[in-house]
């Protein structure tokens, strides 16, 4: 880390309004710049290299549409937007229609959570006035050598189809009382390179709505995901929405994913037909990807498991590690019944609801599944097998259920495992 050499401050500064409409630069001469008031920006507000932004203790800066903030700090020389009251946090700074570029910049002791439930605010809040028609994240966020700490919540909450640019870098979240990221899950993609540690939960936080309903890398930023916070069930489903599209998730190796116990799962459409959702999780020997449980005494059937429509190759699930799942539920898949589970419905870790590749599941580990370890539901005379090549460790019930034939028959009486 290079030396800081900005003087202190001195003097009372230079107090702002309630609304900034006019297009303004802060230097750091006229440093700090005090905003006492919810603020609204709707012109640019350039912050030059050594100035400092004070704001009072639970207060909000939105910027609106036309607005943006423009922190043009240096490595010796940064800006830092900062709490007025030792003791108190300022809200958040939101973008709702507006923009903002924070370079070598720390935003500290904001994320106040006020009155929302604690997972959903973030120090830093970043949304799209455009949500309704996007089909990708809108860029509307820019940081480079970004650090946001002590925040009262989160460090930075992605909703609303706000997202950060593909040349974003460097981001460090640290010191929030939550979690480091809260973001809907089609928006967390866009997360840029940097580190997330060093917070009340070290993980990113992917919310239930909407969904992934578009082509998504998950990256391994070295924290865990989780799906499951306060007031969710922890689901996280993907499918596009328009006819004839197909959003594809992609995970990268080293990529740990935890779902909350009970109702947790991954949802790639199971019901639809060519299915508009796609798994590609290709871990590596070295890397692999984990899916497991969120609970802090993991065991078997804690979470649901991963639903697959399966029909589209492109499904893959290679050097993963799907852990504690297969939790058994009062309504099952298609496949036939087996002498394990009797006359209980099926379950498992994987659930296959249409024919897929032989491909689908290879290299991979099933540990301490409640039920069985995949589930072959689907309804056709083509059963690919996958246990050739995988390992399955403390499963209750089958390795592999049976499918059903294609006129919906099953093997009577019920045959032992494969």
């Amino acid at each position: 880390m290079m030396p800081n050499t900005c003087p202190a401050p001195t003097g009372a500064g230079t107090m702002h309004g309630a609304s900034l409409s006019t297009a303004e630069t802060w230097t750091a001469a006229t440093s700090p710049h005090v905003l006492p008031f919810d603020t609204s920006i709707s012109a640019a507000i350039t912050l030059e290299p050594c100035a400092v932004v004070t704001l009072a203790a639970d207060k909000t800066v939105t910027v609106n549409a036309g607005g943006s903030i423009i922190a043009n700090g240096t490595a010796t020389q940064p800006v830092v937007i900062k709490n007025a009251d030792g003791a108190q946090k300022w809200a958040s700074i939101r973008l709702i229609g507006g923009t903002a570029r924070f370079s070598y910049a720390t935003l500290e002791n904001g994320g106040a959570p006020l009155n929302t439930v604690v997972d959903l605010p973030g120090a830093l809040d970043v949304r799209s006035a455009n949500a309704a028609t996007l089909t990708a994240p809108d860029p509307v966020l820019f940081v480079d050598h970004l650090t946001v700490k002590g925040s009262g919540s989160q460090g930075v909450r992605l909703q609303n189809g706000g997202g950060f640019s593909a040349d974003s870098t460097s981001l460090t979240i640290t010191g929030s009382a939550g979690h480091a990221v809260t973001s809907d899950a089609n928006l967390v993609g866009t997360l840029p390179t940097g580190d997330y540690t060093g917070n009340t939960q070290d993980d990113i936080l992917l919310m239930d709505n909407p969904g992934i309903r578009w082509d998504m890398t998950l990256k391994e930023r070295g924290v865990p995901y989780l799906s499951g916070g306060i007031n969710q069930a922890g689901v996280t489903a993907v499918g596009a929405v328009g006819a004839g599209t197909v959003a594809v998730l992609t995970i990268e190796p080293g990529v740990r994913w935890k779902f909350k116990k009970s109702t947790g799962h991954l949802s790639v459409d199971p019901g639809g037909t060519p299915s508009r959702g796609v798994l590609i999780a290709r871990g590596t020997a070295a890397k692999p990807i984990v899916f497991t449980s969120a609970d802090a005494a993991p065991a078997a059937g804690d979470w649901l498991g991963i639903w697959l429509g399966g029909d589209d190759p492109r499904n893959a699930l290679d050097h993963v590690r799907i852990e504690f799942a297969g939790k058994l539920q009062s309504s099952g898949s298609n496949s036939c019944q087996s002498v394990m589970n009797g006359t209980t419905t099926n379950g498992g870790a994987v659930r296959v609801y249409h024919v897929p590749p032989s491909s689908l599941v290879t290299n991979s580990e099933f540990v301490d599944s409640a039920t069985n370890a995949i589930d072959r539901g689907w309804r056709d005379d083509n059963k690919p097998s996958f246990l050739a090549g995988n390992t399955f460790t403390r499963i209750a019930q089958c390795k592999e259920t049976h499918p059903r034939d294609t006129n919906g028959a099953c093997p009577m009486p019920p045959l032992p495992c494969p």
